[in-house]
């Protein structure tokens, strides 16, 4: 998954996320991310991912800036800044979920509380038990 912080524009501080590719950021109702600032076009930039990683294209000669410099192709890495027409975003690699283990490690203690009292069960009625006299 990766997030883009929108650093600068109308929508400064907005933060989006996500795991679908490929991505389309622009103005048109349809992108992915939708950015109505100032310069941006309908389907400004496409984002997809590969066994390589995030690459970005731009469409036909939108401009876009990576890292301050002019780029319509290449690789995305974590902290680039892009500038989108009037927007500025950063984009980042999105921390990794972890689900729930609650279920799980519950499972887990009840399976041991279990086997322990299995072996108490058998000791205690396979074991002769001395008599007092």
């Amino acid at each position: 998954m990766i997030s883009f912080q929108v650093l600068q524009g109308k929508t400064a501080g907005l933060s989006y996320q996500t795991g679908r590719f490929p991505l389309t950021i622009g103005r048109a109702v349809d992108d992915g991310f939708r950015l109505t600032d100032s310069g941006v076009w309908d389907h400004h930039l496409k984002i997809t991912f590969t066994a390589e990683g995030y690459h970005y294209q731009t469409s036909a000669s939108a401009l876009l800036l990576v890292n301050a410099e002019r780029s319509s192709s290449g690789r995305l890495r974590n902290g680039d800044l892009l500038e989108v027409g009037g927007a500025k975003l950063q984009f980042w690699l999105a921390a990794a979920y972890q689900p729930g283990l609650a279920l799980r490690e519950a499972m887990t203690w009840l399976f041991l509380i279990g086997l322990v009292g299995l072996q108490v069960w058998i000791l205690l009625k396979w074991l002769p038990v001395p008599e007092l006299s």
